[in-house]
């Protein structure tokens, strides 16, 4: 199971490699490049929000298990 999660993790992170220059060049060019540091932050804040919510929803997953 732990080798299936880093494969998606590796392509997530590629996928995101490719797409983000794209992304980030069409929202500049659109709305400016305050808009591109605006959308990451929001982005950041969305990704640690849930992350709280998922650390006290599950517990028992957030502990390390070597």
């Amino acid at each position: 199971m732990q080798g299936e999660v880093l494969g998606y993790n590796t392509s997530l992170c590629f996928f995101g490699n490719m797409i983000g220059p794209i992304l980030g060049g069409f929202i500049s060019a659109q709305f400016g490049y305050s808009a591109v540091f605006i959308s990451t932050s929001l982005l950041l804040l969305l990704s640690g929000i849930l992350m709280v919510i998922a650390k006290s929803r599950y517990p028992e997953l957030a502990t390390n298990r070597h």
